[in-house]
């Protein structure tokens, strides 16, 4: 995979909130149209598109009980759960099924995001 693409309202409180909440930096912008983000050490990126429209894109119901695209994946998903709680961020509750951990939260559009261990 080479990049996921997210939508979003306003393209610069958006970088801002990805950079400055989630760490995530800057490859590429192309404003005012889009970013790109780095996430890890090498793909995928997160390309930031500034939309109109409805937003978010809600995840369909199901009985896997998933509510948003895509995971971030954590070695530590204590200490980024307490510090995205500690940056403001509204964070769900660490669940558990199995060995899996995991939890979710929303960036400002309110497009659903998810973190994993």
């Amino acid at each position: 995979m080479d990049g996921v693409f997210m939508p979003v309202s306003d393209l610069t409180r958006s970088v801002r909130w990805y950079t400055e909440v989630l760490g995530l930096e800057i490859r590429h912008r192309d404003e005012p149209h889009a970013a790109v983000l780095k996430i890890g050490q090498g793909l995928p990126a997160l390309c930031l598109v500034q939309s109109g429209g409805p937003l978010p894109a809600p995840f369909p119901p199901n009985r896997y009980d998933v509510t948003h695209f895509f995971n971030f994946k954590a070695a530590d998903i204590d200490a980024v759960h307490s510090e995205l709680a500690a940056r403001g961020v509204d964070v769900s509750p660490i669940y558990q099924s199995d060995a899996l951990r995991y939890f979710g939260f929303q960036d400002p559009d309110g497009n659903g995001l998810g973190v994993v261990n």
